[in-house]
């Protein structure tokens, strides 16, 4: 009884002990403690916490790299330690960070953006050594500056805002107003829709009027190029027979210039003559040779008369039409006489006359 008694009592002690450890282990990795790691630690400061607390998640490119082990709250921030479960993981030193709350129970996690890239080639050192560049990454135990993100809080004061704003009766009266003009605008609209309807079909005939008549100007257009072809030969072969003729033309030219000059040198002497003849001793012997010609002209007249009477007897016409064939027949008599007694004598040959 008692060597069971006391196995008992072992067993219940020992489960205690191991509870104990347990509660112990899960508080220290509530707490981030991690045991073995090469890790680093950051001061953060934050306006406000927005329901950070100690154990929340630090992500980076929201990735977690590490947890909060500390919150501190003072005048003017609350000072939050980071610990970077890895010396391995680089935090470049232009990087953004933001208390953001996330999920349905509205976890509040610190996410750290970078904004610039870290060339790793010149980079020699890690965050833990003494030779660490606080001009590229962020170094072991460095305090930085955060910002507070979307937060649970601020999305309930907004909504508590708007909730007012809404509860305001002159809101509500703007907000009827605005539906109603809402409602006339568009029943306007709908007007203008059924006008520019009509408009738009009277603009489609215009446009089939539009190419009809484009149609027929580009037809016009085509002709007229037709017949610019036609005056452009026209006028090469102008050109040509021009330049072919220019010695022609030239001389024609030059005929008329000097016919021109002939002319105006006649002209003249005409001029000289007239201005000769206008003296009173020309116009008197002008006006007795005047009064000879019509005297002469009259007798021309009379005589003229008589032959007409004469002439006009048939029987005297036939007498002189004789006359004039017995005088036709003579001289052609007398024309054949003469030639016979000019032309020499031929003898023949053979009868030895001389």
């Amino acid at each position: 009884m008692t060597g069971s008694r006391r196995l008992r009592e072992g067993s219940v002690g020992l489960l205690v002990l191991v509870g104990l450890g347990l509660l112990g282990g899960l508080l220290l990795w509530i707490r981030g403690v991690r045991w073995g790691a090469q890790g680093y630690t950051l001061q953060v400061s934050f306006p406000h916490a927005s329901g950070l607390q100690v154990g929340g998640a630090v992500r980076l490119r929201g990735v977690e790299i590490g947890r909060v082990t500390r919150l501190d709250a003072g005048p003017n921030a609350i000072v939050a330690t980071l610990v970077i479960d890895s010396a391995e993981t680089l935090i470049p030193r232009k990087a953004v960070i933001k208390a953001n709350q996330s999920g349905l129970v509205s976890e509040t996690v610190i996410d750290i953006n970078p904004e610039a890239t870290l060339n790793l080639e010149t980079l020699t050192a890690g965050p833990r050594d003494e030779a660490c560049d606080p001009q590229q990454i962020v170094c072991q135990g460095e305090e930085l500056a955060g910002r507070s993100g979307a937060s649970f809080d601020d999305l309930v004061a907004a909504a508590t805002q708007l909730s007012q704003k809404l509860d305001d009766s002159g809101l509500i009266d703007s907000l009827n107003t605005l539906a109603k003009d809402f409602s006339r605008v568009a029943d306007q609209t709908l007007v203008v829709a059924k006008d520019a309807q009509g408009l738009l079909q009277r603009l489609d005939g215009q446009l089939d009027d539009l190419t009809q008549a484009a149609t027929s100007v580009t037809l016009a257009a085509n002709r007229v190029g037709a017949t610019a072809t036609k005056v452009g030969s026209t006028a090469d072969e102008a050109t040509t027979l021009l330049r072919s003729n220019r010695a022609k033309l030239t001389t024609t030219l030059d005929q008329l210039t000097a016919a021109i000059t002939d002319i105006r040198t006649i002209t003249a002497d005409l001029k000289s003559i007239a201005q000769q003849a206008n003296t009173p001793e020309n116009r008197l012997v002008l006006q007795q040779t005047l009064d000879a010609a019509r005297a002469t002209f009259a007798n021309t007249q009379k005589l003229t008369t008589d032959m007409n009477d004469l002439v006009g007897d048939p029987r005297t016409r036939e007498d002189l039409r004789r006359l004039i064939r017995g005088l036709s027949r003579l001289i052609t008599t007398v024309d054949a006489v003469d030639a016979n007694t000019k032309a020499p004598r031929s003898t023949p040959t053979g009868t030895g006359r001389p």
